[in-house]
């Protein structure tokens, strides 16, 4: 104790002297060094990334260089960053960019072990027990429960949507899940005439409460969540809420009752006073509760969804970084890096909604298939401007892998009989698939470098003439009226007749015969005639320029 009385004293008069003397004082390392004096010390990039490292749980995290490759970390942040002086405007700014804060807040949280994650899927599970038990001593709730029994019968297939538990089923599976469902609401709405049959006392508080326990066992067993309910709960608190202002009401007019004696508003206050009672009576035969058991309940529903959502945003929280880890693999399929992280994080919050920690396996093991299956599906749904529907996006991605094995084994591009019988499916669906699988291309793509002109520009449309063909065709019937207006009125009326010049519509010698009055040999002895001063005509060159254009060929 003596020694180290002796060692701050000494310490204590070396600062002392350097204060005398001005000079510097240095900080020891095991002195606390302030947020202020690292700014004025460390340059800012410097500062920026040794506070993250120190964020960072080493114990529990992986760093970001070794989740993402160097081409991903180049997305997220600039070429400037890494390089050595002041930091650029550029760099300055990406300390603002979503996707970086991003990655950063989710490095801040750490890994949960096996424990962990059964700790919370059982604060889910009490969470959802406490909202479930309080929904069940209303009538309301046992009532939609219910009658779900008549819409198993009417309307199967959204009957098992209703479901957690339920996704695609093929007919027979979906059959037996609805057969197993509708005897489990059965014995549901046996116990609920039971339940109704108690009048609400202490006498039968015990066996209401036996009652609801065995109900809530086969909600269970239907794996219907409070989110299933969420309509029945948003009712109940909208009659709460009637309640509510029909007791401020009351109050009201009985108040105003004690003040006033005129005989007449007395009996206006009384009338409205039963009408009050009368639409109180409505509501609360309606949920079979007073207000204040219905605010009681209301409030444990309240309660439950805290205690789960606390839990699930835990959940989800600690496994961001999967999530990111697996959606990395998907890049470069159509959707941004950011929108894959999106879609796989809904997954997540799937596969924590539907998590059973019964069963013994880690979290991280089933949600993988959830994000897996939720980004494939975002794929599937968004990275082609013309949707292809999964079942077929699975088959195309069948045919490519097969397409690059045989690529890999002959040495050249495979036919598409080579495609069909490698797959073993008809050469002609093969070919469907194929040509359904090509990807679209904008036409205002741009094209070089320059981006000055785009692809638009390059493509023929052949249902509409260009500029060019536009003039060629103008020309060309300017020469032909020309022509034609050498020849005597009779032969000019032939030729227009024969080929058609004018209403485009050509006519046969006979049919020319019949409307000029003369014979057919006739008509043909005068087209020869007009013919052959067209072709000694001056105007025949001119004429012969416009034979391999494709407006005179059109």
């Amino acid at each position: 104790m003596v020694k180290k009385l002796k060692k701050e004293k000494a310490t204590s008069k070396k600062k002392a002297e350097k204060a005398k003397t001005g000079q510097a004082e240095f900080l020891t390392a095991e002195q606390t060094i302030s947020q202020e004096m690292l700014e004025q010390t460390l340059d800012p990039l410097f500062l920026h990334k040794a506070i993250e490292s120190e964020i960072t749980p080493s114990n529990h995290m992986k760093t970001l260089s070794d989740d993402f490759d160097e081409f991903e970390l180049q997305d997220i942040l600039p070429k400037d960053s890494r390089a050595e002086g002041p930091p650029s405007p550029e760099v300055i700014e990406s300390d603002h960019d979503p996707i970086k804060i991003y990655f950063r807040e989710m490095g801040k949280i750490s890994l949960l072990s096996q424990q962990d994650e059964i700790d919370l899927a059982r604060q889910m599970e009490r969470g959802k027990k406490i909202q479930l038990r309080a929904l069940l001593k209303t009538r309301p709730a046992v009532k939609d429960i219910v009658s779900l029994r008549d819409l198993a019968d009417t309307e199967p297939e959204k009957f098992l949507r209703f479901f957690d538990e339920t996704e695609d089923f093929e007919d027979d599976v979906a059959r037996k899940k609805v057969k197993a469902f509708k005897q489990t609401l059965d014995r549901f709405q046996e116990l609920a005439n039971e339940l109704n049959s108690l009048k609400p006392s202490t006498r039968n508080a015990f066996a209401r409460g036996r009652l609801i326990i065995k109900m809530y066992n086969i909600l269970e067993e239907l794996h219907l969540s409070p989110e299933k309910m969420a309509n029945t709960i948003s009712r109940l608190r909208d009659i709460l809420y009637i309640l509510n202002e029909l007791e401020e009401k009351k109050e009201e007019a009985q108040l105003a009752l004690h003040k006033t004696k005129v005989k007449a508003a007395v009996e206006a206050l009384k009338q409205k006073l039963n009408e009050y009672a009368a639409e109180e009576r409505v509501y609360r035969q309606e949920t079979g509760l007073k207000a204040a058991e219905l605010r009681r309940i209301l409030r444990d529903i309240s309660r439950g969804e805290k205690i789960q959502k606390h839990a699930e945003n835990k959940l989800i929280e600690a496994n961001l970084r999967l999530v990111v880890s697996i959606a990395k693999n998907y890049v470069n399929r159509g959707l941004s890096l950011s929108d894959l992280i999106q879609e796989g994080n809904l997954g997540l919050m799937r596969a924590v909604q539907k998590f059973d920690y019964h069963r013994g396996f880690k979290f991280s093991t089933y949600a993988t298939w959830w994000i897996k299956q939720s980004i494939t599906r975002a794929i599937a749904d968004q990275a082609r401007t013309i949707r292809i529907p999964v079942h077929m996006v699975e088959t195309i991605n069948r045919l490519k892998k097969i397409h690059q094995e045989l690529v890999q084994k002959t040495g050249r591009e495979p036919t598409v009989q080579e495609i069909a019988e490698a797959v073993k499916m008809p050469v002609a669906k093969v070919t469907k698939i194929l040509q359904d699988s090509q990807e679209l291309l904008s036409l205002d793509s741009p094209i070089g470098d320059d981006e000055e002109s785009f692809l638009r520009d390059f493509v023929q449309d052949i249902y509409n003439p260009s500029p060019a063909d536009i003039v060629i065709r103008a020309n060309l019937k300017e020469q032909i009226t020309k022509a034609i207006n050498t020849l005597t009125e009779r032969e000019a009326t032939v030729i227009k007749m024969r080929f058609g010049i004018g209403d485009g519509q050509e006519h046969t010698l006979e049919e020319i015969g019949q409307k000029l009055k003369v014979t057919r040999e006739r008509v043909r002895q005068i087209e020869t005639k007009a013919l052959r001063k067209l072709a000694e005509s001056a105007l025949r060159e001119k004429l012969k320029s416009f034979s391999d254009t494709p407006a005179s060929q059109a």
